[in-house]
């Protein structure tokens, strides 16, 4: 029993530095993005929300914060390109700048829309 106790512990707190979860919900929102749908949009969307939330007090809980904005970043892009898709411009355009923005808040050393449409494009290459 104690082996089991440990090894939740060792879960736990590599879970809480390394942001386990966190990468898997983010991994699940990537993949919404092949269903163009309203359900897609508002998973995302709460996706954003859980990666911008502020954290509990010590700072490397949940997660490194620098990849939680960039994770934000490219899921506006990815919003972006559904508003694109669906003809809707401007709510494309205002996606695309805050995932500009949390890059460049991030310290990214290319937060451009470039590059944000190369990297998710490389995503969904991968998933197939």
């Amino acid at each position: 029993m104690g082996i089991v106790m440990a090894g939740v512990a060792v879960f736990v707190v590599a879970d809480q530095w390394l942001g386990l979860r966190e990468r898997a919900a983010t991994m699940a929102a990537y993949s919404a993005i092949r269903q163009l749908d309203d359900r897609a949009i508002e998973a995302i969307q709460s996706r954003i929300a859980g990666l911008l939330r502020p954290r509990d007090g010590v700072g490397g809980r949940g997660g490194d914060p620098g990849a939680r904005l960039i994770d934000a970043g490219l899921l506006y892009g990815r919003l972006a390109l559904i508003e694109e898709h669906r003809g809707n411009k401007q709510a494309a355009v205002n996606y695309m700048a805050r995932g500009v923005s949390l890059l460049k808040s991030a310290g990214h050393p290319e937060p451009t829309e470039a590059h944000m449409r190369r990297v998710i494009a490389q995503q969904d290459a991968r998933e197939r």
